[in-house]
């Protein structure tokens, strides 16, 4: 199990963090000795470096890609208003527009942990759609969302008192340490409960293995 979750987190991140978080840290930490063009300029320039970087060394881009994008956007935001904190009000827009794709897939039965999941695996959609699979990545799912809604208040909380220090402080505790501990989470308790489900494996599915059925032993 625990190779499986290494296996897992490597296929996810794929060392690519650094290219979304390098820029806001750099914002914050010239934001604290400089005026707020420099440090606009210097979180902009940094994403830009980034993305070119992987262009040059013919790595995976997309990563930087959307950091860029992510930062260019937040550069306009703060730069137009002259305020320091409104840098982080695209990422605040983002998670609520997030919070809502991810109620309504709920509501309609098609989580968006199935989604993803068929993205990143390919496992055969109608798999999923099993009263024996569905549930588990519907409780996954609304284990985000609670998630989410919990990050989301702390975060406005801090962006409405604007509290810049502390707003990116908990943004980076709450993105990238939480999202490696809920990928393992999710991978754990999802194999669990789909051998509590007794539904077939994807392998099995496939070759219509007849039951009883082992159930999903690795990839969720």
């Amino acid at each position: 199990m625990f190779k499986d979750i290494i296996d897992e987190l490597k296929m996810v991140l794929k060392g690519k963090t650094l290219d979304t978080i390098l820029p806001p840290i750099l914002f914050v930490l010239f934001y604290s000795f400089f005026s707020l063009t420099i440090a606009l300029w210097v979180s902009l320039v940094s994403g830009g470096f980034v993305f070119m970087w992987r262009l040059i060394s013919k790595t995976t881009v997309s990563y930087a890609f959307f950091g860029l994008l992510g930062v260019l956007i937040a550069f306009l935001f703060a730069f137009i208003s002259g305020n320091a904190t409104n840098y982080y009000l695209p990422s605040i827009i983002t998670s609520a527009f997030l919070i809502v794709i991810m109620f309504g897939s709920i509501l309609l039965r098609r989580p968006l942990a199935l989604w993803l999941s068929h993205l990143t695996r390919a496992f055969p959609l109608n798999w999923y759609k099993r009263h024996d699979i569905l549930p588990a990545y519907q409780e996954v799912t609304i284990g985000w969302l609670v998630l989410l809604l919990l990050r989301f208040f702390i975060l406005l909380g801090l962006f409405l008192d604007g509290d810049l220090m502390r707003y990116a402080l908990f943004n980076i505790i709450l993105g990238f340490p939480v999202t490696l501990l809920v990928l393992i989470l999710t991978y754990v308790y999802g194999l669990w409960r789909l051998n509590q489900l007794n539904g077939p494996s994807v392998d099995e599915y496939k070759r219509q293995v007849p039951p009883p059925w082992q159930s999903q032993k690795k990839g969720f």
